[in-house]
């Protein structure tokens, strides 16, 4: 398979254009999460609440632990959303275009815009990001609040 994007020009798989599911309801989806290991404790308990939260309120929670196929995924309306815990800028900025050229949104852990500036800080961070279908991020997001409290 071939997905494509291009800013301004939507997306496509194989030359064909590919939408971001417009899915309502989180019990109709299909969810990725991905996570790495840790040595910090609290974090892995944090990201356990959100996985329980996804379980718990989708239809099934699937991972490759691959960012650019699941953000694929989601561009092509394969799965609803995704959250990926750790990767780095150069990871994200060509799946990051492809959702958003599809139609969807994504944002970090936070719902904050993404930082895409090339300095240091940018080059060693850990990015938590967010991708889903623009009908289900405010409900995806509110899985990972509620999570939190």
């Amino acid at each position: 398979l071939l997905y494509f994007a291009e800013k301004g020009k939507g997306a496509t798989r194989n030359g064909e254009k590919i939408s971001a599911s417009a899915e309502t309801e989180l019990k109709n989806i299909l969810m990725a999460y991905s996570l790495d290991y840790s040595e910090d404790s609290s974090k892995t308990e944090k990201e356990l609440k959100i996985i329980k939260n996804i379980v718990q309120n989708t239809r099934n929670l699937r991972s490759t632990n691959s960012c650019a196929i699941e953000f694929c995924y989601v561009a092509d309306g394969k799965l609803g959303g995704c959250i990926n815990q750790a990767t780095k800028i150069w990871d994200i900025a060509a799946p990051y275009l492809l959702v958003r050229e599809a139609g969807g949104i994504v944002t970090d852990i936070n719902g904050n815009n993404i930082d895409f500036s090339v300095n240091k800080s940018n080059y060693a961070k850990n990015f938590t990001i967010v991708g889903s279908g623009k009908l289900l991020h405010a409900k995806i997001m509110n899985l990972i609040t509620n999570a939190a409290a």
